[in-house]
């Protein structure tokens, strides 16, 4: 498992790669945004907005590389 700060780090910067000028941000909520996140018990919940639909391709790549990540990720993944 990555620490919880490096796969925030690399997921956004995949994201960013990913997405690219269509990404408006990457939001963090839920207990990690309110400081009760716990590794062994909670998940990480992002909110990934664009600007406009994304194709079909790009929704692959995305999908396929947070499946990654969610691996990765605390016991409850992304």
């Amino acid at each position: 498992m990555l620490e919880t700060e490096e796969l925030l780090k690399r997921y956004t910067e995949e994201s960013k790669r990913i997405l690219g000028d269509c990404l408006i941000g990457i939001y963090l909520h839920g207990s990690l945004a309110m400081g009760c996140f716990r590794a062994d018990r909670s998940d990480i919940d992002l909110i990934v907005v664009t600007d406009s639909p994304l194709t079909d391709e790009v929704k692959r790549e995305f999908l396929d590389m947070t499946v990654r990540y969610n691996a990765q990720g605390p016991a409850k993944g992304i």
